[in-house]
């Protein structure tokens, strides 16, 4: 939302060219892993109670000749731990966790998982207190996590998938909802791509959505499996296109994740899982 800012934009891939260069000069050979953590306890689908939920922890790890390592981290319980009457800014629990792990010679960064109907859980503090025992659980467990595929060497492949969608289905109430051409002049037309990275065995797919996790056990989880692939999917994605969720929740839900925030309508989590999946098995 807000104005178009092209100094912004300057200012943003100035700096991002700035630090290539710098980082070009100081290269080394690195090998590259896949890890996982079960963090189950800490998530839960917040859609329907004991519902299906993905509660793995999952990232990358770079390990350089000098031994510094960088990370990427993966978790599908959303960020939204703060009382929306907080006007401090919070990196919520991802930040908490960070600084929990980065040190001299480790990097980390976070990216929000399937977190289109999960929030955290196993978490007996609250506010600012939740997210720093959120961070520091969640460090342990990465610090325990499985590692595997470690590797010196990375085919790379990537490739853009443009989402073909109908007209928007923003519902303001079960049986009624906004005319096409109204969510149009309000947010902007349906638009979106699946962002797809293969790097050897391990797949990232980048959704521009909130995608939901039960979709991913429900649906992808077993094609990846038989495929052989590590697969990491992450949310917020380029453009937004609200909320995809399990489909069973369409008529039965009346929370905002699948009432307010679904504008896309039925059939949109097979559809979203039909097409991962047909990507992992090429």
């Amino acid at each position: 939302m807000g104005n178009y800012n092209p100094q912004w934009v300057e200012f943003a891939s100035q700096n991002i060219t700035n630090a290539i260069q710098t980082i070009e000069k100081d290269l080394k050979e690195s090998k590259i892993a896949y890890w996982q953590s079960d963090a189950h306890e800490y998530a839960e689908n917040r859609l329907v109670k004991n519902a299906p939920h993905d509660g793995i922890l999952r990232g990358i790890k770079l390990v350089r000749s000098d031994s510094s390592t960088a990370q990427l981290i993966t978790f599908s319980a959303h960020a939204t731990n703060i009382s929306k009457h907080d006007k401090n800014l919070s990196g919520d629990y991802p930040a908490a966790l960070i600084d929990s792990l980065n040190s001299a010679t480790q990097f980390n960064m976070f990216m929000a998982g399937m977190v289109g109907s999960h929030r955290l859980a196993g978490i007996h503090a609250t506010e600012y207190d939740a997210i720093a025992e959120a961070g520091s659980v969640l460090s342990h467990k990465i610090q325990q996590a499985s590692i595997s595929n470690v590797q010196d060497s990375v085919a790379v492949f990537a490739r853009h998938i443009p989402i073909r969608f109908g007209s928007s289905q923003l519902r303001i109430s079960k049986n009624w909802k906004l005319r096409d051409w109204v969510f149009r002049w309000l947010v902007n037309p349906l638009q979106g791509e699946l962002t797809y990275l293969q790097l050897n065995d391990i797949v990232m797919i980048g959704t521009p959505c909130d995608f939901s996790g039960e979709v991913y056990v429900n649906h992808i989880a077993e094609i990846a499996a038989q495929q052989n692939k590590e697969v990491i999917i992450t949310s917020f994605n380029g453009d937004y296109a609200g909320y995809i969720t399990e489909d069973a929740h369409y008529e039965t839900e009346k929370k905002e994740e699948v009432m307010t925030l679904n504008w896309v309508g039925p059939h949109y989590g097979n559809y979203f899982a039909e097409m991962i999946n047909k990507l992992l098995s090429k």
